[in-house]
């Protein structure tokens, strides 16, 4: 598995380990990559709270079932529309998802829904 180009190579120069310098530049970011993968679906990621803070965003493409691109269209789709999910089916019905990736991504989407009376 190699990084999307978005993880970019400037994550190397973090201190992690003393040893990082041992292992090839190519291995550590795979390492870090799966590392932001498991840490990311661990937690799960808020939908609604990632169209709002770029942070967030920056988060999506490490769901399981997304990836870059297409974490990047969801979020550009729910940000268009100035749309809120409320439950997880709306990713099939409002954001044209399809079965595949709704099943593969829909466990590590999260949806805050006390604060969807906030708006």
């Amino acid at each position: 598995m190699s990084p999307p180009s978005l993880f970019g190579n400037p994550s190397c120069s973090k201190f992690c380990s003393v040893l990082q310098d041992q292992l090839p530049k190519e291995e550590l970011l795979d390492a870090l990559y799966l590392e932001f993968v498991n840490r990311t679906n661990e937690v799960g990621v808020d939908i609604n709270a990632a169209c709002q803070t770029g942070q967030t965003a920056n988060l999506v493409q490490f769901i399981c079932g997304l990836g870059p691109r297409k974490g990047a269209a969801l979020i550009k789709l729910l940000k268009q529309t100035n749309q809120r999910l409320e439950n997880r089916t709306q990713l099939v019905t409002a954001c044209h998802m399809g079965p595949k990736v709704f099943i593969n991504c829909a466990g590590f989407i999260r949806i805050d829904t006390n604060s969807l009376g906030d708006r």
